[in-house]
């Protein structure tokens, strides 16, 4: 059973401690670490290892943006979900195309971020059910670079915009993963990207 090593990242000590002691409890979760600031999330990284960060966006001295960026310089492999109090279509996106795996809104019940955790890990796109239905709506017509999908890939483009995992895509189409995972290939090929991810943020360009 996989268990994710896991840092949250926040100013707010109250929702830092809150987060701690919510997802501590989780059998499958371990929070390794926590920081109360970008520059102490950097220098936490820089001796320690997780495998997925929860940061806060908007941060006085050093913002999730920028901690995002420095971390893939560190090193590339943790997830990274943003999560944020101020939501807007702008900072999703932005935070989406700087390689963040998932975007949660503060204020969720704690199986929110239990959930973004997981999903992030196991290679899915994170995200809070207000930002799933606002990309439902944002890709209910195939932008143009989709012209080329065939149906089973569109089906597949519609489950990854509302950040499905590709077993749960699987699932859900009645597909096995060896399947989702080679009409996933072929969608990243003709919309030429190189991930779900890029996916998304392409779609909702």
């Amino acid at each position: 059973m996989i268990q994710a090593r896991l840092l949250i990242v926040d100013d707010d000590p109250r929702l830092l401690e809150y987060l701690t002691d919510c997802l501590t409890r989780h059998s499958r979760i371990n929070v390794v670490g926590s920081a109360a600031s970008g520059r102490a999330a950097i220098n936490w990284l820089q001796y320690n290892s997780c495998d997925v960060i929860l940061s806060a966006l908007r941060m006085p001295d050093l913002d999730g943006f920028e901690l995002l960026r420095r971390s893939r310089e560190i090193s590339p492999s943790p997830s990274f979900i943003a999560m944020t109090g101020f939501d807007t279509d702008e900072s999703m996106i932005e935070a989406l195309a700087g390689g963040a795996s998932g975007y949660v809104v503060k204020g969720g019940q704690p199986s929110e971020y239990v959930s973004a955790v997981f999903d992030a890990l196991e290679g899915g796109t994170a995200l809070s059910p207000q930002c799933v239905s606002r990309l439902v709506n944002r890709t209910l017509a195939p932008p143009p670079s989709a012209k080329n999908l065939s149906e089973a890939e569109l089906r597949v483009v519609r489950h990854v915009s509302h950040g499905l995992n590709t077993q749960q895509i699987a699932q859900q189409l009645h597909y096995s993963t060896a399947n989702i995972k080679r009409l996933l290939t072929s969608i990243y090929r003709k919309m030429n990207v190189s991930n779900r991810t890029e996916l998304i943020i392409k779609l909702n360009r």
